[in-house]
């Protein structure tokens, strides 16, 4: 078996370079077809605007189409095509709008750019040809010393560069050699008037040019060519365009005919590339290819697959149109002219035209249900006189010892009757935050939208007061119904690590007990009746001191509730993506038992 593996192996490594060696002798084809296929596209375009407006008598809009077509065009356009549409805008002038004037600077143009351009004999009447004569006569000199000369061979990088200085754009750096995987990064300096900043480059193993708008950053234009066009050594090719507001260019750093070429090779002895006082780009990784019928190896993804869809036809999607087509208004048309990404209404620029892309899968749906686990805390106001008195009933209090009601029994020689409970001296007093129950909570929210939750807590309340006799126990149920609004929404798809606060509302079953010590001045101990009576009224021998009452330690209970509404805030802090801390506090009116009290809780949440 090692054999076959083997043998699988040599015939791949053999195809490998013989796919290599190839590809070389077929770039330099490639390119010329590309270039080819954008000339004749732009041929179309403009005999279309033409025939489209200008047979419907149209001639405002045969100009400006035809115009607007002239001042998209860059360094890639052929000249013959620039002067094709000159004439045509000349013919619109003359034959259809009568402009003599006109028609003669587009016919000028037209002869500059290209001197063996011809009329258009079918469509321009016999005075349109008769000015379009004179003007090839009265233009022929001028035309020879204005028209600029194609170049019998390309130039030096130096020469572009030269060029490129005299109209105010100046570029760099400038590399001979870069290493594979490297990125390439570029800036640019030109006037302000300059609008648009056009980098576009040609990798040794890429099928067309690709185009990417370079970014303003302070006083200069900034971009890059990434990685994917330097993976393989061979000529890296580029060239870069200035527009101006209008769509004319003003400057050129090389062209489509005079690129600039750099050599990338995967040993290079000169210092990787970078911007102005910055440190250059790491290199990046090696990236993983599957060759075809290696062994072990699955097939890469299949080509982006078209439909049948012929020009005109409905459609919803630009992949039903046929290659070349794209969907717009639900109409297969002519795939749209771009320079970058941004000039498609959809899809990518790709060789100068608009081009689909593959459907982005549907986005994962975001979980709907939370779950949490909480503990809370209770804590409130409690003011009051005389907490302990048995004319008091807001209050309870109980002997910090043994939790005994306070006060007891009054002993059967001072009591008109059997049970009958003792009090306090008066003026003892409480006041200020209490603390209270203690509560563990399960929780359950259900997502409605990206904002807005329904859900519960249903959960044990602990650490009440004692109850006197003949009065309910503290009710150690919590439940609890609430609604809650995210304000950057519930689900993580934007940005897993962002903290997102919310606000509740709700209601519910519970009880709440608030404690606090104090020390009060027993007058339960007096010898007779008398004398209890006046220590509780603080009259007699009480009018002016408490002194020498025996003092008794006690805890003062309130309670509240047992319904209540609430509101209040809360964040989620993510510890993982859907996982994480929530604390939240919440402002609790308890009823009957009227009260108020304050509930911070600190808990878990996942969704799922």
């Amino acid at each position: 078996m090692s054999t076959v593996v083997l043998q699988r192996g040599l015939t791949w490594f053999r195809r490998k370079w013989a796919l290599i060696l190839l590809a070389g002798s077929l770039l330099p084809l490639g390119q010329a077809f590309a270039e080819t296929a954008t000339t004749r596209a732009l041929a179309d375009e403009i005999d279309a605007a033409f025939q489209a407006h200008f047979l419907a008598t149209e001639f405002d809009a045969a100009e400006a189409k035809l115009l607007e077509l002239i001042q998209s065009c860059d360094a890639s356009c052929a000249r013959a095509d620039l002067a094709r549409a000159w004439m045509y805008v000349g013919v619109v002038r003359s034959s259809g709008k009568q402009d003599a004037e006109g028609a003669k600077e587009a016919f000028l143009q037209a002869l500059v750019l290209d001197p063996g351009v011809t009329l258009d004999t079918k469509v321009a009447n016999p005075e349109t040809a008769i000015l379009f004569e004179r003007v090839r006569e009265e233009g022929a000199s001028a035309t020879a010393a204005t028209a600029p000369s194609e170049p019998a061979e390309p130039r030096d990088e130096e020469a572009l560069r030269a060029e490129a200085k005299q109209a105010g754009l100046v570029c760099g750096p400038v590399v001979k050699d870069l290493q594979t995987r490297r990125p390439l990064p570029l800036w640019c300096q030109s006037d302000d008037r300059f609008w648009r900043v056009t980098l576009r480059y040609l990798a040794f193993n890429a099928d067309g040019w690709v185009s990417r708008r370079m970014n303003r950053v302070g006083a200069r234009y900034e971009g890059e060519i990434p990685c994917d066009a330097t993976e393989l050594a061979g000529p890296l090719k580029y060239f870069v365009t200035v527009t101006d507001r209008e769509g004319a260019l003003v400057a050129n750093l090389g062209s489509l005919k005079e690129p600039i070429t750099l050599h990338v090779a995967e040993n290079v002895a000169a210092a990787p590339p970078s911007l102005p006082e910055r440190p250059p780009p790491e290199r990046c990784p090696v990236r993983e290819t599957c060759p075809p019928e290696f062994p072990g190896c699955e097939d890469g993804p299949e080509p982006l697959a078209r439909g049948d869809a012929e020009l005109g036809a409905e459609c919803q999607d630009s992949l039903e149109c046929k290659a070349g087509l794209m969907c717009e208004a639900g109409r297969c048309v002519t795939s749209p002219r771009c320079d970058i990404d941004e000039d498609c209404t959809s899809g990518v620029c790709r060789n100068w035209r608009c081009e689909p892309t593959a459907p982005k899968p549907p986005p994962a749906r975001p979980p709907s249900s939370w779950f949490g686990l909480h503990f809370g805390a209770d804590f409130g106001p409690m003011n009051g006189s005389n907490v302990c008195s048995t004319q008091n009933t807001e209050f309870d209090c109980f002997t910090e010892q043994s939790g005994a009601p306070y006060p007891p029994a009054l002993s059967e020689e001072i009591a008109l009757e059997p049970g009958e409970p003792g009090d306090p001296y008066p003026g003892a007093a409480v006041g200020g935050w209490a603390s209270g129950s203690l509560r563990v909570l399960l929780s359950y929210d259900r997502r409605l939208s990206p904002s807005l939750a329904l859900g519960g807590r249903l959960g044990v309340a602990f650490n009440g007061g004692p109850s006197r006799v003949g009065e309910p126990e503290f009710l150690p149920l919590h439940l609890e119904a609430r609604a809650s609004y995210w304000l950057f929404g519930s689900d993580s798809d934007s940005d897993s690590s962002m903290v997102r606060p919310f606000f509740f509302a709700g209601g519910g079953f519970a009880q709440v007990d608030l404690r606090k010590d104090l020390v009060v001045q027993d007058c339960s101990t007096q010898e007779n009746r008398r004398a209890f009576e006046d220590c509780v009224n603080a009259e007699g021998d009480f009018a002016n001191s408490s002194s020498g009452l025996p003092e008794v330690r006690v805890t003062a209970t309130r309670k509240l509730g047992r319904g209540f509404i609430t509101a209040g805030v809360g964040a989620f802090i993510p510890l993982f993506k859907n996982m994480g801390v929530v604390p939240a506090v919440g402002a609790l009116f308890m009823f009957p038992e009227a009260g108020f009290v304050m509930q911070p809780s600190l808990g878990m949440m996942a969704a799922y």
